[in-house]
């Protein structure tokens, strides 16, 4: 017959943690935060720049279908007040849809089609010298800007050096977006 042993449970045995089992602890505990933060931040970056460029892409295609559909002149500015355009070039700060019916060039309160916001600060959008003041989408869907046919927009973070996005405008009125290296943001 087997013989059962019976295990005999001490009262007063303590479970914890040394000191040199808490700091080695600590330690891989920081070193796992300091190498994800950087790439959570890399991480937000990329999906700021993502989303910035889905919103102007989204905008500029509404432009185009709009001058299709209603067959007449759609343009697309920036704009920091939400109702005259800029003619600075920068695209930041938001921008206007609008259709221009009495051909003035200008937004008037009836020809708005839409308002963006910019991006607070953080998001860069450069254009070319040929789209820096507007895009203007013709009956036909071509498009035209404020020094030729076609054009490009850079957009990137303040904080990033990682990750960037080109949106083109075609003379034909296709928009494209793409990937692109950090180094476009600095062209001017």
């Amino acid at each position: 017959m087997k013989s059962k042993k019976s295990k005999v449970n001490t009262p007063n045995q303590e479970w914890g943690l040394s000191v040199v089992e808490l700091m080695i602890a600590l330690s891989v505990a920081s070193i796992m935060v300091t190498t994800a933060v950087p790439s959570y931040s890399a991480v937000v970056h990329k999906n700021r720049i993502s989303a910035a460029t889905t919103q102007l892409y989204v905008s500029l295609d509404t432009a185009r279908s709009v001058a299709l559909k209603r067959r007449s002149s759609v343009r697309v500015c920036p704009s920091a007040d939400g109702s005259s355009c800029r003619n600075d070039g920068d695209w930041s700060d938001g921008w206007l849809i609008f259709e221009d019916v009495n051909a003035n060039n200008t937004p008037d309160t009836a020809e708005i089609i839409q308002l963006v916001d910019g991006f607070d600060g953080d998001i860069g959008i450069q254009a070319d010298a040929t789209v820096s003041d507007f895009v203007q989408f013709q009956p036909t869907g071509a498009a035209t800007g404020s020094g030729g046919n076609s054009g490009d927009f850079r957009l990137c973070h303040a904080n990033s050096n990682a990750y960037s996005r080109v949106i083109n405008v075609s003379a034909s009125g296709r928009v494209n977006a793409e990937n692109r290296t950090q180094t476009d943001c600095n062209a001017s």
